[in-house]
């Protein structure tokens, strides 16, 4: 058994839906897309800007209460999110712009600083 997504175009919705349903298709929803547009090769790119991708990245650290951070992992998150994996560069700069990720010595690795809480004084 498989799992099947596709993007269809409003007009052919009605022709998409009954070809499945006539090949044996079961179980067949459709939802609209709201924060997707067309590019010029006619491929759905997500209307997500940088500053909001990087606050979703934010909040999957906070979530996941991960400790420690790689570009492959940064990558393979931005991937999921449907950008493509160049990204992962500019979400890792502003990231370490705005101060919670730090680098870890000298190899490509990078601490979480959201989850340690700073009390008053200056002491953890």
């Amino acid at each position: 058994m498989f799992k099947i997504e596709c993007y269809c175009d409003d007009k052919k919705l009605a022709k998409a839906l009954w070809a499945m349903t006539a090949i044996g298709v079961y179980n067949v929803t459709s939802v609209p897309v709201t924060n997707a547009k067309k590019t010029a090769n006619g491929k759905l790119k997500p209307k997500i800007r940088q500053a909001s991708l990087l606050a979703h990245f934010k909040e999957h650290l906070k979530q996941t209460k991960t400790q420690e951070v790689t570009p492959q992992l940064i990558k393979s998150w931005i991937e999921g999110q449907g950008r493509t994996s160049r990204n992962y560069s500019n979400v890792l700069r502003d990231a370490m712009k705005e101060g919670w990720l730090a680098r870890i010595g000298h190899e490509y690795r990078y601490r979480v600083k959201l989850n340690t809480a700073v009390k008053k004084g200056g002491k953890k």
